[in-house]
């Protein structure tokens, strides 16, 4: 399978995870897919079975869809993604903001995000939806 293929595969599945966590349509999109796809530290070769929850800025996050899925966001995308994203996830508890110190203010330039793992843990609908 070529990569382009791989990257679409990727892109549908993580889109139809989040459709399976009942997330309502305006985060199953394909940005909420990628970057539900870079929490997950999820490439194009990459398997569910091998899911990771790397701690992530957003910066972090827009560079891992840059370089994996060729989608090339601006850097004043970061308050959209932030918003519009990966908010909704976290009140989704898809993500966790700043796992590695609750306490750091929301302002920090170090703010991260990391999955939870909701989603992306082996369980039969992850295999049946997304193989393994």
């Amino acid at each position: 399978m070529s990569t382009k293929k791989q990257r679409e595969q990727k892109l549908k599945q993580s889109k139809e995870i989040l459709k399976a966590l009942g997330m309502p349509k305006a985060q199953y999109n394909d940005r909420s897919g990628w970057v539900f796809l870079a929490l997950s530290d999820i490439q194009p070769k990459s398997s569910w079975g091998n899911a990771k929850s790397p701690l992530l800025p957003t910066v972090d996050i827009m560079q891992f869809i840059r370089e994996y899925y060729r989608q090339d966001y601006k850097p004043n995308s970061r308050e959209t993604i932030r918003s519009q994203i990966l908010h909704q996830f976290e009140q989704a508890r898809i993500v966790d903001r700043n796992r590695d110190d609750p306490s750091r203010p929301t302002n920090s330039k170090d703010n991260n995000y990391g999955s939870t793992g909701t989603g992306v843990t082996p369980n039969p609908v992850n295999r049946n939806q997304c193989g393994q």
